[in-house]
């Protein structure tokens, strides 16, 4: 789909929108691209046209419709490379350590 620049406000950076899905697509400008399902044709432009686009969308759009993030930034591998290897070295059959009881505070 393609999305056009969007001129107002500092969150979006672009939105896209096509009519026969009533798909909204959104860009903010922390890169996230978001697709928001079952969105009036109304709706988007009142969105492209609202003087706050960002406080419209937060309004009328956010809470309203069905979003999936399109671009979800990837689990980091060597997060995952050192808890699966801190995981190999456990032996499962050993019991767990006890979590720590809180201290009750002094009256």
């Amino acid at each position: 789909m393609e999305r056009k620049p969007v001129t107002q406000g500092r969150n979006i950076a672009t939105v896209g929108y096509d009519v026969a899905s009533q798909t909204l697509e959104v860009e903010f400008s922390s890169g996230g691209i978001y697709s928001y399902a079952s969105v009036p044709p109304d709706v988007h432009d009142k969105l492209i046209h609202a003087e706050s686009q960002g406080g419209y969308f937060a309004r009328f759009v956010r809470p309203c419709f069905e979003c999936t993030h399109l671009n979800p930034k990837p689990k980091k591998e060597e997060n995952n490379a050192a808890k699966d290897s801190t995981q190999e070295g456990q032996d499962s059959s050993a019991p767990s350590r006890p979590t720590p009881k809180k201290k009750k505070a002094r009256v």
